[in-house]
């Protein structure tokens, strides 16, 4: 079997391509202390983008629900300019892309809507919206639930 080389950053060792966004993009990695997979977020580099992220960052940081991915770490190198977030991986994946057309029950459907609503409900709990709610930030757990995947797209009011 050939040997295959994988980029690393810190203690992660990173796989392959999962998305891409407007401002960023995000890559499967695996902690090679623990063998856990996160998805890393490499945000884009321009000032309005980065007070962007650090926003999201705050805001990520203050929630802590079953239906909202997490942030496990931030890595901010002075010497590069990226910002990188290493975020819960849901190896599902989203709950529906534009080549996903298979049909799903309605126990299936009720299932995502209950924990999308209930993700909802606690950042609406927070003064906190999510304002790019979309299928594809929608993520799907190995064990079924479903998690909002938190963008710099959130508008957050906490209360001081």
């Amino acid at each position: 079997m050939g040997e295959q080389r994988f980029d690393a950053l810190n203690q992660y060792i990173l796989i392959k391509d999962l998305g891409r966004g407007s401002h960023s993009k995000v890559q499967l990695a695996m902690n090679q202390y623990d063998n856990v997979l996160y998805a890393v977020k490499w945000t884009d580099a321009r000032v309005g983008s980065r007070k962007a992220t650090r926003k999201e960052i705050a805001v990520l940081k203050k929630l802590h629900h079953p239906n909202i991915r997490t942030l496990h770490e931030v890595i901010d190198d002075e010497g590069k300019t990226e910002l990188i977030l290493v975020l819960e991986y849901c190896e599902v994946g989203p709950i529906f892309t534009r080549y996903n057309k298979m049909p799903l029950s309605e126990d299936v459907l009720l299932g995502y809507a209950k924990d999308i609503v209930l993700g909802l409900y606690y950042l609406h709990s927070l003064n906190s919206a999510n304002m790019d709610l979309k299928p594809e930030n929608m993520l799907k757990c190995a064990h079924g639930s479903v998690k909002l995947a938190l963008t710099t797209k959130i508008l957050e009011a906490f209360k001081k």
